[in-house]
């Protein structure tokens, strides 16, 4: 699942004579190949009377106990570094197992300035995908833990990072699931660090056969819900991500409004001011993703919001599939056709 576990797979039972329990277990000499997780309770009622109960857990429920707890109820997930170009801060992570899949998969690149809450919108992604409920007692997050020294002497949020979600049984994703997560943009550094942040996506793009990536299906813009006007630094960048990708992508960018209520995202007006294009906006509270359920009336508000969060999901995903995904051999030659004219008024 995430990641094959250490030695053949464990059977578990109980054994139940009379009012005592008694746990055995055996070794089963096949890896699973699926992600049902299956416990066996066996109750003893005196001679060789023995009724087996089989129960199925979920995804989410069964992946809990093989992953490490963090802090309190919230779960580690820790996806495998499968590449790194480090010269341009670049790496890429599996999250669970391949699996034969004739289905195509969809890529998605996520942009936001700092503190646009992208990292809490990614946990809330995996957190979907599992299939985490609003009353599980527990919360998954991404924790990459690298040793690399080239990885520590760049932030982790300095890092272009794609992790690759697949497709398999239980999950609640219709397709494998690549998100690019970019750096944020607009912090203390100025226009000059968001010029680099822009070249730094060029260049994954240009890596995208070394990291197997060969299309694009998607751009989400990641922006506070709240934010009545966009900010300069924001202006700049998603128009210069409008150029790079051309007039011909504009349907398959996305808003994702974060820290939103049920009302009417007041970031929207500022996007269509500001004459930013997307197809649709979807709404995501971010503050109740490690929130776990409780019996007062603060709960059912966040209960609102979670399953409004999980609504939005659902939608995307469905609106995600229907979208023709465009060659990074395409964008690298619109990229190209921008930069020839660019370059020839700066020599003259």
């Amino acid at each position: 699942m995430f990641g094959a576990p250490p030695g053949p797979l464990r059977l578990v039972a109980m054994l139940c004579p009379s009012q005592a329990w008694s746990l055995y277990s055996s070794q089963v000499l096949l890896r699973p190949s699926g992600l049902v997780f299956v416990v066996l309770i066996a109750d003893h009622q005196g001679g060789t009377n023995v009724k087996i109960k089989k129960k199925e857990l979920c995804l989410a429920e069964g992946s809990k106990q093989l992953l490490q707890r963090v802090d309190g109820h919230i779960r580690e997930i820790s996806p495998r570094s499968a590449k790194e170009e480090v010269n341009y801060r670049l790496r890429k992570y599996d999250i669970g197992n391949k699996v034969p899949d004739d289905r195509e998969g969809k890529v998605l690149m996520l942009v936001g300035a700092t503190g646009s809450g992208k990292s809490t919108f990614v946990n809330g992604l995996v957190n979907y995908a599992y299939g985490v409920k609003w009353e599980d007692d527990f919360r998954y997050k991404l924790v990459v833990n690298e040793e690399n020294e080239n990885f520590e002497a760049h932030s982790q949020t300095n890092w272009i990072s794609a992790y690759v979600l697949h497709k398999q049984e239980g999950i609640s994703l219709p397709y494998t699931l690549t998100v690019i997560d970019t750096p944020g943009f607009g912090d203390s550094e100025g226009k000059k660090k968001d010029e680099e942040l822009l070249k730094q996506i060029r260049e994954f793009l240009s890596h995208g056969e070394y990291f197997g990536l060969e299309k694009l299906s998607g751009i989400g813009f990641v922006v506070p819900a709240p934010e009545g006007r966009l900010t300069d630094s924001q202006k700049y960048i998603f128009h210069c991500m409008l150029s790079v990708f051309g007039k011909n992508f504009e349907d398959r960018i996305f808003a994702f409004a974060t820290f939103a209520d049920n009302l009417r995202p007041p970031v929207l007006n500022a996007l269509v001011d500001a004459k930013v294009p997307f197809k649709k906006i979807f709404k995501f509270n971010n503050s109740v993703l490690f929130t776990l359920s409780r019996d007062d009336d603060t709960s059912d508000l966040d209960r609102l919001a979670w399953k409004m969060g999980i609504q939005s999901f659902t939608e995307f995903f469905e609106e995600l599939k229907k979208t023709k995904p465009v060659s990074l051999q395409e964008v690298l030659q619109n990229m190209e056709s921008i930069r020839k004219p660019h370059d020839s008024q700066t020599s003259g």
